[in-house]
């Protein structure tokens, strides 16, 4: 028989004509049809046209043959033959491919009598019979037109038909690796995919196992079933390479697919939290069947594959009711599951379809990801609300922690208002000469004054664990001394000890090496251990030790007391929180105390420990940075003290300086509590006039009453808060003009500089010392009196505070010199003391002075530079006449330092710096210019800027203002950035 592939097939006698199709290169032809079948027989490929008695029917190809147990000719093997006829045009081509998909489910290919292909063991006999399930390649080679194939096909196997069930593509040997290719790395990619997603899924899970639900977990598992369903389907990409038989493939294939309905099943159960009898059911049934499946004989195989394959229809049933009902019910999520559920459905009528032969189609993983991607979206969707929703707990969090805060603060103010009048009231009387205290009376008051001050230290405690939290404690490190500080915290915690047998013992020797820290928190943090040692400690001793190596000090405090168990030391330093037999205790705190410590000392960079032993006691450990000693070279302590010594005669010059008599200045107090009032008029009514106000709209007022010199003003008032009263008077007047003190219990960060954005000229927080609030009164009043004289002192102050580095490092080469040059360090030594003479002169207060007494302190001080600095520093000078001249004092010099400092020596290479003095008809120009590193734009702003936070600039700030109050007009300033900057002034003549 014949066939011609065409949309009319004809039968022609055995023979596959393709003569009719135009088979290009990028071409496959399906062998489907009608071929030469010989039951029970394996034909040799020799006796194919020879042998004519042998049994022969037609058999379609795809197609399988039935077993029946019933029948005696049960066909387990066969041979299948097939001519093909090629088209002529392609006669020149020799190589041809054949792609044979899942033959049931041993066979040999035969082309030309040649075996070209064998899957399995194809056998007579049972026993000898092995199976190998997959999609092959042959590869034929012809010189003719004529292609004859051979294919002897065997089945033992009770559980599956026999046959040729699919399509068999033949075409050209390039094609066929193509569509083999393609279909094998698109699986490939797809499995690449699921396994990644699915570790990627269950990492997270397996991280953040405590916090993340369950979803993870069963998308993670749902993705591996889904990859394992692809290895065992379609190509069967992981039996290939294995010795995996048809009966294995099949409960691999099966199990695939109860393993991803399963996990799909969990997956919705536990994001839409739903608890049904079906999913309870389901739950039950699948594991049964996969168990089926693993210990049934192969004959039950087909009967169990049915089964899962109608639980996975009734479970794509189930969830699609399901999720249809939460869309109703307007849950958004149900929406990413419908898509999954309909084309993971979808995804298995295809396959049914293919299986049947319905379709013949390649592979293609579209419905597939579509339903990943599905539920993928729907973990993003979720993930993302979660976000949302952290962040908003997150702020809700922060804002319940910002008022807890604020709470503490404001609780702490209302309790530091009476501590500041008990503290004050007592310091006043203590030290008030009039009154006739015995000694008793003294010593109960100082008993009054230190509880207060330790209240202070509780209360400050609350704003400081805000402040640390915030990152807001600023350390204030400098050398200090151990054994005074403890002895004085000693003196402040000795009265806690009254009605216990204990004694407070300070070991530490006054020779201790000083330790580099700030002396106010390492008080705080012994007050904290001392205090809670004195706490929990009835009667023995409190011992405060201090051992050092070459960079540390190790300081122990050990107590007698209760002690502290192995499982309470562990939170003993976390706020808020102490041991249960703490907290038993009678004289339980709010545990912020060792809190503190521990983070200032970490502040530090210390470390602290506590080692315990209940009812011995415990030891605190803490260790602080010891301060370097830098011991200053005894010869050149000796020249500094004689030029000092020598130019103090120019320090003590008389100058002329007025102000204010105390007695006759007007300060106006302002806060809303009449006790506080008293308490503050009590203070200062001997050194001032004082006018009072209840609150901020009396303050302003009474601003018209008479000329007032400070106002003192309280920040917690009502209506108008002494932030509010401290803006109103800055509109009527300058910081310079009426100084403005603000008192408050808050001494925050934020509230700090709300004040002085305010306007305030200072700040301080309650309780305020007696003595204290005195200073910082006076120091305001003489501010306001001082402020008019400030700009002409202050160039002459800047220049009488020499930098010690150059004054050393000017000694250093004065005596180096005296070694090699003497005539050179005469000469050197003449002009530094030239340049000191010009510094401390008197004449520096004056407002104008002639050029070429200025010009001198340059020439002095351009000497000294350069015979420091040598070859790195050169000076060109270009001066006209300047005999009838006058210029401010001090106004070339910081520009000649500047250039120098600034602009040239940064440079490795050094260079040089041009004076010039330029003489016009009405006017001249005095100009200071270099070839340095120059400036940026912002930069040259900046030093045009006075501010009082300015770290450097002030003297080109200082000589610019002095300039414009005299001349009109400043500096004029022209740089660029690695080319030089030039600053010139111009000087009127008339002036």
């Amino acid at each position: 028989m014949y066939y011609q592939p065409s949309h009319e097939m004809q039968a022609t006698d055995g023979v596959l004509d393709l003569s009719e199709i135009n088979l290009v290169p990028s071409e496959t032809v399906s062998l489907d049809g009608q071929w030469d079948f010989y039951p029970n027989r394996f034909l040799s490929p020799t006796l194919i046209s020879d042998d004519n008695n042998l049994k022969q029917i037609s058999m379609m190809v795809p197609g399988t043959w039935n077993l029946n147990s019933e029948n005696k000719d049960n066909i387990h093997y066969g041979t299948y033959h097939l001519k093909i006829i090629l088209p002529k045009a392609l006669e020149e081509q020799e190589l041809y491919g054949l792609r044979i998909k899942d033959i049931s489910s041993a066979y040999r290919v035969y082309a030309h009598d040649d075996l070209i292909l064998e899957t399995g063991i194809p056998s007579r006999e049972e026993a000898s019979y092995k199976s190998k399930p997959g999609t092959y390649k042959a590869t034929v080679s012809t010189s003719s037109n004529e292609v004859d194939l051979l294919i002897q096909v065997a089945n033992f196997e009770n559980f599956q038909p026999g046959g040729i069930p699919f399509s068999i593509d033949f075409g050209l040997n390039k094609t066929i690796n193509n569509q083999i290719y393609f279909s094998r790395i698109l699986q490939t990619s797809i499995v690449v995919l699921l396994i990644l997603h699915s570790i990627y899924a269950l990492s997270l899970y397996l991280i953040s196992r405590q916090t993340t639900k369950k979803e993870l977990l069963y998308f993670g598992l749902l993705l591996v079933f889904g990859a394992l369903s692809i290895l065992v389907d379609e190509d069967k990409l992981l039996i290939q390479p294995f010795t995996i038989d048809s009966a294995l493939a099949y409960q691999l294939l099966y199990f695939s697919f109860a393993g991803v309905l399963f996990f799909m099943l969990q997956f919705v159960k536990h994001v839409f939290h739903i608890n049904s009898v079906m999913f309870r059911s389901l739950f039950i049934l699948y594991p049964l069947s996969v168990i089926a499946l693993i210990i049934l004989p192969e004959g039950g195989l087909p009967y169990v594959g049915y089964t899962i394959m109608l639980l996975n229809v009734v479970s794509y049933t189930y969830i699609t009711v399901v999720v249809i009902k939460l869309l109703k019910k307007g849950n958004i999520d149900a929406f990413y599951i419908l898509i999954a559920n309909i084309v993971n459905f979808f995804n298995v009528l295809w396959g049914v379809a293919i299986n049947l032969n319905l379709f013949d189609i390649p592979y293609y993983p579209v419905d597939f990801l579509v339903g990943i991607l599905a539920i993928g979206g729907l973990l993003l969707s979720r993930y993302n609300r979660t976000v949302q929703l952290n962040e908003l707990q997150k702020a809700e969090l922060l804002r319940a922690d910002k008022k807890k805060d604020e709470f503490l603060a404001h609780t702490s103010h209302e309790l530091r208002n009476p501590l500041h009048g008990i503290i004050t009231i007592a310091q006043s009387i203590l030290h008030n000469k009039s009154e006739q205290l015995s000694e008793e009376n003294k010593s109960y008051l100082s008993l009054l004054v230190r509880i207060g001050k330790q209240m202070k230290f509780t209360l400050n405690d609350l704003l400081d664990m805000s402040k640390l939290k915030d990152k807001h404690i600023e350390l204030n490190k400098q050398p200090t001394n151990l054994s005074s500080v403890s002895s004085g915290v000693i003196d402040i915690v000795s009265f806690m000890t009254d009605g216990k047998k204990l004694e407070i013992i300070n070991k530490i020797d006054s020779d201790f090496p000083l330790v580099m820290a700030d002396k106010n928190r390492v008080t705080q943090i012994i007050f904290n251990l001392l205090h809670n040692a004195v706490k929990y400690t009835e009667e023995g001793t409190i011992t405060i030790t201090a051992t050092s190596t070459k960079t540390w000090a190790t300081i122990t405090i050990r107590d007698t007391g209760i002690g502290i168990s192995e499982e309470e030391q562990a939170a003993i330093f976390q706020p808020y929180l102490q041991g249960s037999d703490i907290r038993n205790y009678k004289e339980e705190g709010i545990g912020l105390g060792l809190s503190i410590s521990k983070q200032l000392i970490e502040l530090h960079g210390g470390t602290i420990d506590v080692t315990s032993t209940m009812e011995e006691g415990s030891s605190f450990t803490f260790t602080l940075p010891l301060a370097k000693s830098m011991p200053m070279n005894e010869d050149l302590t000796e020249e500094v003290a004689a030029i000092v010594d020598l130019n103090t005669s120019f320090l003590q010059a008389p100058r002329k300086k007025e102000t204010a008599t105390h007695a006759t200045s007007n300060v106006l107090i302002v806060d809303d509590d009449p006790v506080n009032l008293k308490i503050l008029c009590k203070l200062l009514d001997e050194n001032y006039h004082l006018g009072t106000a209840r609150n901020g709209e009396e303050a302003l007022n009474r601003l018209t009453d008479r000329q007032w010199d400070l106002i003192i003003s309280d920040v917690m008032m009502p209506n108008m808060s002494g932030y509010q009263l401290t803006r109103e008077i800055r509109k009527q007047y300058t910081v310079s003009e009426l100084p403005i003190l603000l008192l408050t219990a808050r001494n925050q960060t934020e509230d700090i500089h709300t004040a002085f954005d305010a306007g305030a000229n200072d700040y301080i927080a309650k309780p305020v010392d007696g003595v204290e609030l005195l200073s910082r009164v006076k120091s305001l009043i003489d501010l306001k009196v001082s402020i008019h004289e400030h700009l002409r002192m202050e160039a002459a102050l800047l220049q009488a505070q020499i930098r010690p580095h150059f004054l050393f490092n000017t000694l250093n080469t004065i005596a180096s010199l005296s070694e090699v040059d003497t005539t050179r360090m005469t000469k050197l030594l003449n002009q530094f003391g030239n340049y000191l003479r010009r510094s401390f002169d008197i004449k520096n207060v004056d407002t104008l002075i002639s050029l070429q007494e200025e010009l001198e302190i340059v020439k002095s001080y351009v000497y000294i530079e350069t015979e420091r600095f040598g070859e790195r520093l050169a000076v060109e000078w270009d001066i006209e006449n300047v005999t009838d001249i006058r210029i401010p004092p001090l106004t070339i010099q910081p520009l000649v330092e500047n250039a120098i400092q600034h602009g040239i020596l940064p440079r490795p290479i050094g260079g040089c710096v041009y004076i010039t003095v330029a003489v016009h008809s009405n006017h001249a120009i005095v100009s200071v210019a270099d070839d340095g590193v120059g400036m940026k734009q912002n930069v040259v702003d900046q030093l045009l800027q006075k501010s009082s936070n300015q770290s450097r600039g002030i003297g080109m700030a200082n000589t610019n203002l002095r300039l414009k109050k005299l001349f009109g007009k400043g500096l004029e300033i022209e740089s660029k950035k690695n080319e030089g900057t030039r600053i010139r002034f111009t000087i009127p003549l008339n002036k």
